[in-house]
């Protein structure tokens, strides 16, 4: 399996060009620490109309990091592409934590995953910024595919629990917004 990984990722290295190089960098450098994500969070949260989906956002990023981060990369201490074919050269630092799964596509879609059940309208396009951001790591030789699936479907998992715990309280008919109006 691992070799079929790196003929894709070594695949995406033949695509390497000035314009997506740094178009690549960029979009890995928002998914860093998950900051984009947690500043939307934070944002989403400052509003009645949208605190509830803030909220959400910001429990999946913690439930995320935490089973990501602290247990799973741990529990599987995957090497890094860029540690075991150290002859491509990298855009960006190489990670200091091990591979699988992916904290970039983990976070990237327990965000956007939370914000598209609350507001599918908006979700759309923080789906987009997800799949780009996971995407960049391949790109970036520092994830196997493998990684970035196991990201993405986990931070989606845990959005999916996340919004539906949020949804359920709020058919609760005790958790009204000060007008009256039930909270989404």
């Amino acid at each position: 399996m691992q070799h079929l990984e790196f003929q894709i990722l070594y695949f995406l290295q033949e695509l390497h060009t000035p314009l997506l190089d740094g178009l690549m960098t960029a979009v890995t450098f928002l998914g860093n620490a998950g900051w984009v994500w947690i500043v939307l969070g934070c944002l989403l949260a400052a509003y009645p109309r949208t605190r509830i989906t803030g909220i959400c956002v910001l429990a999946s990023l913690a439930l995320g990091f935490l089973v990501g981060n602290v247990c799973l990369k741990n529990l599987a201490a995957r090497a890094r592409p860029c540690w075991l074919d150290t002859s491509v050269p990298l855009l960006a630092a190489s990670p200091k934590d091990y591979s699988f799964p992916s904290g970039h596509s983990l976070i990237g879609f327990a965000g956007a995953v939370s914000i598209w059940r609350m507001h599918p309208r908006m979700g759309s396009w923080f789906l987009a910024l997800a799949g780009l951001i996971a995407f960049s790591r391949l790109y970036l030789f520092v994830h196997f595919p493998t990684d970035v699936l196991a990201g993405a479907a986990i931070g989606t998992a845990l959005a999916f629990l996340v919004t539906d715990l949020a949804k359920g309280a709020s058919e609760h008919p005790g958790i009204m917004s000060r007008k009256g109006r039930r909270l989404r």
